[in-house]
């Protein structure tokens, strides 16, 4: 009776306190140590939060997503993500594809609130050709997170390869379906009716050169990935290094970036998810969880689904609800079952009233945040059925 109780109390923690926009890691560590000093002695919990706090899976996790926010600090503080930009609209990319491809591409730096940095530009293009603010609030929001489903450095992919032991070139296959519903989805939504206007066209070499320099440290960190057998951290600190090289910052432009990194923030995050899954798995609670889940009369992509969904929804985190359930989950579980888990973690997320993102766009926007759920939930809805084909069919 008393694992139950831990569970709940730990769970309610970790939900109450991430709405509350406290630090992940601070609450998943003080959701470990409920769940750990209710569930074990108290020796026993202190030694397993302290075990899975220096693994050096755990340190090397949050060195990784620590420089990949670095990474995106580097990228957007000396300029390069802008010539990315700038590079695109001087080979003659369209409004239509501006509109969905430059969310898209400040998607991949990982950084609070970071909607902020795409919501000027898409502003821009979408009044040029009368699209509504309020179908601009929703553009900037669901493009800037399709790249969660198929970028290898999304932190959230990183976590789940992680606890999975899943290599992310094994996951990315899976979430390819739910990526192009969601892309789909949010083009005929949204993006279909606009009358496409084209920028002038410079496609000098120049042109083409700078374009490419500006992508090439986002795009040579999952390569490096693939081709080295090394610590996920490695390709990274090389994109970084690489990212420092061509942008050429000076120290007070780097000392910036490092510090709007808030590389001990996502650090303790890291750490903090480690924690309660090593807590989870040495208290027993983990297999009781899986028992009853098998015992209910709910097949279980719905129910991985539906618990995804309401505890990205709830917590504002996909990490969170990430390692809720995959410590939670009967082991082990098919690459279509976690497909599920993760689009559902990420598309709850996405629509969370608790998402910075969406809080950020809407005020941008001068939008009320109601006035864009229509469009939301009907996008969503498309998402997890097709999400939720993989595990009927594979």
């Amino acid at each position: 009776m008393l694992l139950p109780l831990a569970l709940a109390l730990s769970l309610l923690t970790v939900i109450l306190l991430a709405s509350k926009r406290v630090n992940l890691g601070v609450s998943m560590l003080l959701g470990s140590a409920i769940l750990g000093f209710l569930a074990m002695p108290p020796d026993s919990a202190a030694r397993v939060m302290l075990e899975y706090a220096v693994r050096f899976k755990t340190i090397n996790l949050a060195i990784t997503i620590a420089l990949i926010s670095l990474l995106g600090s580097v990228l957007r503080s000396t300029g390069l993500m802008q010539e990315l930009i700038e590079g695109l609209k001087k080979i003659g990319m369209g409004t239509k594809a501006l509109l969905a491809v430059v969310p898209a591409l400040m998607g991949v730096l990982p950084m609070p609130g970071g909607a902020l940095l795409s919501a000027p530009i898409v502003d821009e293009e979408r009044s040029r050709v009368g699209v509504s603010p309020v179908d601009g609030a929703y553009i900037n929001l669901w493009f800037r997170h399709i790249t969660f489903l198929v970028y290898p450095l999304t932190p959230a992919i990183i976590v789940l390869s992680e606890v999975s032991g899943v290599p992310v070139s094994q996951l990315l296959p899976y979430l390819i379906p739910a990526f192009l519903a969601m892309a789909l989805s949010g083009y005929m939504l949204s993006i279909r009716g606009i009358k496409s206007t084209k920028n002038p066209v410079k496609r000098d070499r120049g042109s083409v050169i700078q374009l490419l320099l500006a992508l090439l440290p986002i795009a040579i960190v999952p390569v490096l990935g693939i081709v080295l057998d090394v610590p996920s951290s490695i390709p990274v600190a090389i994109g970084v290094a690489l990212a420092v090289l061509l942008g050429r910052p000076s120290r007070d432009m780097l000392v910036k970036a490092v510090k709007d990194a808030k590389l001990p923030k996502f650090a303790l995050a890291m750490i903090g998810i480690m924690v309660f899954r090593g807590v989870v798995l040495a208290s027993g609670v983990g297999e009781l969880a899986s028992s009853t889940l098998q015992g209910l009369p709910v097949p279980l992509p719905i129910l991985i689904a539906v618990s995804a969904f309401f505890l990205g929804l709830a917590t504002g985190y996909p990490t969170a609800a990430i390692i809720i359930l995959i410590s939670l989950l009967p082991n082990p579980t098919s690459l279509a079952m976690l497909s599920v888990l993760y689009t559902a973690s990420v598309i709850g997320y996405v629509i969370s009233p608790l998402h910075l993102c969406f809080v950020v766009t809407v005020e941008y926007c001068k939008v009320p945040m109601g006035s864009v759920y229509p469009k939301l939930i009907a996008s969503t809805v498309a998402t997890m059925l097709v999400s939720l084909l993989l595990p009927v069919f594979l």
